[in-house]
């Protein structure tokens, strides 16, 4: 709506962008398999059909990084996202999951996990 009235283009303005549920992403793997350096972590999409999880996944054990990659999985679905590791990483750790919206804000989830 274009308007030459400032009380009526402060409420226009203030109203911003309709809200949009932000596809959630998660690891669904407790115990994750590491061969030939690499590890296929499982990460489910929790979001409706018609929405795309696009994001990053990192690997870690203790506070060290041990591996990450990017992913994009359909709503609803779940993939294993190959990761490429360290040889020889073994041991008590998390996964980390990060979502992006159409804005670029990010959703995140930590998921526990063993390396072996």
């Amino acid at each position: 709506m274009i308007t030459n009235d400032p009380t009526r283009a402060r409420q226009t303005v203030a109203a911003g962008f309709p809200r949009v549920d932000a596809p959630v992403a998660s690891a669904t793997s407790s115990k994750v398999g590491v061969r030939g350096g690499e590890a296929a972590v499982t990460v489910r999409c929790h979001s409706i059909r018609t929405q795309t999880c696009v994001g990053n996944l990192a690997l870690t054990v203790g506070h060290r990084v041990v591996g990450s990659a990017q992913y994009e999985i359909t709503g609803g679905r779940a993939r294993a996202v190959p990761v490429g590791v360290r040889s020889g990483t073994k041991g008590k750790g998390s996964a980390t999951v990060s979502t992006y919206d159409v804005r670029g804000r990010p959703a995140r989830a930590r998921t526990s996990i063993t390396l072996t």
